[in-house]
């Protein structure tokens, strides 16, 4: 019996040592995961954010920048499917993620370097290797959302995902500015180098993205059969789900800004004849604002709720595709472009929490699945919609081109499905009581100008604070 009590003795001294070091393993590995999102946004700057201009310099027609846009989220939406399956049975999420980011970063140099050999292929290449690098992206959504959701406790997730997203944000813009300034460069001289440096860089930037995620730590993942549920079974809850009502509503909102999402790439660069500089500083605006005061929707998600910040961002997202109905004007769509990323980020980020919110931990990786495939048809849907409408449109009615009279229709479609659906799904977490009007008001004006005299500084050391702390 006293050997027993020893024994026992030693287990409860052990504890509170065991449980420090897993604790410093999570808050290690959440700092590789910033470090992760520095990479994986360096790549979206230098590559994701240029294969269209990169389609429109091979000479992509307006139909062919649609199927760019719609034909790999379809592919990869159908693969969301086979990975919640794959996550689920193999239970090794790491593997899975690490997997998926190293085909990502293989798929630049195929891209690239065929349609120069192949000129008469040169879409299809294009379009063949951006949809094996979005499916692998999608490989990766169940398994990532599924670790994080374990790794970040659930009262700190706002504050957490917004400073992640700040870092990924910086460092989102700071590569948009310097590919679109190198492109502009290299567009005198010859166009070809200028994507060739943007792609190499894109690749550079997922082998340290890889780097990062497999110095991360994987808690064990344990998921039971009663947790398993088909596609059809979630389909046939969707009437009296509200984590269902919630998934249709940001897939609607998905297809209809789908409809106008791969045109403004066309309109600034084919349409208004804009330099990759001009177009580099419009896609810049969204990023700054969107990195400045993501971290501020966080907090806000944390205080009020997550749905209470998607009813006021979700009543705003129509506004910004009517602005470029009004001007062509440089200083006036840099405008619009920093509105349409404050409103972005303040709805991308509440929307992603609200799933960490809505479903258990055994049922994140599959029905992140399942939200990423109906995510995935809308934006298939939506592209492909606008596509036949540029196709088909032969007047531009009153407006300067076409691709405004899309602008505007999707502007209204997506006016009409935030009325219809956002009273149908509701909070799931204990929050602070406020009427969305007054918090309409206090969340647009008052707060941002308070949140944006901090933002940009801390928002800079972000990246340095976490590299030290790598070093260390």
């Amino acid at each position: 019996m006293q050997i027993k009590k020893r024994g026992s003795d030693v287990k409860k001294r052990n504890e509170p040592v065991d449980e420090a070091k897993a604790k410093e393993r999570i808050r290690r590995s959440l700092r590789y995961s910033i470090l992760d999102a520095a990479g994986f946004s360096a790549a979206s700057g230098f590559g994701d954010n240029y294969v269209s201009p990169f389609a429109i310099f091979l000479g992509a027609t307006n139909m062919q920048i649609g199927l760019l846009r719609s034909v790999p989220r379809l592919l990869g939406a159908l693969f969301q499917l086979l990975a919640a399956e794959i996550t689920d049975r193999l239970k090794k999420r790491k593997r899975i993620i690490l997997t998926a980011v190293l085909i990502q970063a293989l798929c630049w140099l195929p891209m690239l370097l065929l349609p120069l050999l192949f000129p008469r292929l040169s879409f299809y290449f294009v379009l063949m290797f951006f949809s094996l690098y979005v499916i692998a992206l999608e490989l990766t959504g169940p398994a990532w959302n599924s670790m994080m959701g374990d790794l970040v406790p659930a009262n700190k997730r706002g504050r957490f995902f917004g400073y992640r997203n700040r870092v990924a944000g910086i460092i989102t813009l700071a590569s948009l500015v310097i590919a679109g300034l190198t492109l502009n460069y290299f567009s005198r001289v010859n166009t070809w180098v200028g994507f060739s440096i943007l792609f190499a860089v894109a690749l550079l930037a997922k082998i340290f993205s890889l780097t990062m995620l497999s110095r991360m730590y994987e808690p064990e993942y344990v998921v039971s059969r009663e947790h398993c549920f088909s596609f059809l079974d979630f389909i046939r809850r969707a009437r009296r789900s509200n984590f269902a009502v919630f998934v249709l509503y940001v897939g609607l909102i998905n297809l209809t800004t789908q409809i106008a999402g791969p045109f403004f790439n066309v309109f600034m660069l084919r349409e208004l004849n804009f330099s990759y500089a001009r177009f580099m500083t419009i896609s810049a605006a969204s990023a700054f604002t969107s990195f400045a005061l993501m971290y501020y929707w966080g907090r806000q998600g944390d205080v009020f709720g997550t749905k209470k910040i998607i009813t006021i961002t979700g009543l705003l997202i129509p506004i910004v595709p009517i602005f470029w109905l009004f001007s062509h004007n440089l200083a006036y769509l840099v405008l619009v472009n920093l509105f349409a990323g404050f409103v972005w980020a303040g709805f991308n980020i509440s929307a992603a929490n609200f799933i960490f919110d809505a479903v258990t931990p055994p049922k994140r990786a599959r029905c992140v699945a399942y939200y990423a495939f109906i995510i995935g048809v809308c934006v298939f849907l939506g592209a492909t919609l606008g596509g036949v409408i540029a196709g088909q449109l032969k007047t531009s009615w009153i407006f300067f081109s076409r691709l405004q009279v899309i602008f505007l229709v999707s502007g209204l479609l997506r006016l009409a499905v935030t009325l219809f659906f956002i009273g149908r799904f509701r909070e799931v977490r204990v929050v602070r009581e406020v009427k969305t009007s007054r918090l309409f008001w206090q969340l647009l004006f008052l707060n941002p100008a308070l949140e944006l005299r901090t933002s940009i500084a801390s928002g800079l050391s972000s990246v340095a604070k976490s590299s030290r702390r790598k070093r260390r």
